[in-house]
């Protein structure tokens, strides 16, 4: 992660290639998180239908499933589906063989697609990942 990409999503957009820049941004911050590879469940690595579709996230994924309880990874779980919708967002605004999943995900996420007002558009995204972080925070917080 830059310090440049952690400004971008502190910024508002006015536009799609605003938007496209500020999801780019987003997405990397959440791709530099370093976990651990002892801290995975290997075991569940792979068996997991639950289990997000980017590296980093099943990082974190296997790691959560190793460490919670089934109560805290259950609130975990609701973050990283988050997380993973604004991923999968971010992916059908670049690559076009993934565009068909971007109107679901934008549904999934509580978002009009296509949006009518850039700005509240980010900052909603930008909302739900905080709160998506937060709850994975949290579900580790109690069980500490």
């Amino acid at each position: 992660m830059t310090s440049t990409n952690a400004a971008e999503i502190a910024q508002s957009c006015s536009n799609l290639v605003e938007f496209r820049s500020r999801m780019n941004a987003l997405v990397d911050v959440l791709d530099s998180l370093k976990i651990d590879v002892t801290l995975i469940d290997q075991s569940t690595k792979d068996a997991d239908p639950t289990a997000p579709t980017t590296p980093t996230l099943k990082r974190m994924h296997g790691a959560l499933k190793r460490a919670l309880p089934p109560e805290a990874m259950e609130r975990a779980h609701a973050g990283m589906a988050v997380l993973q919708n604004i991923v999968t967002l971010r992916n059908g605004l670049i690559h076009s063989d993934a565009a068909k999943k971007v109107p679901t995900r934008a549904q999934m996420l509580g978002i009009e697609w296509p949006p009518s007002e850039w700005p509240r558009t980010w900052g909603l995204v930008r909302d739900r990942a905080t709160t998506a972080v937060r709850e994975i925070r949290q579900a580790i917080a109690s069980t500490i």
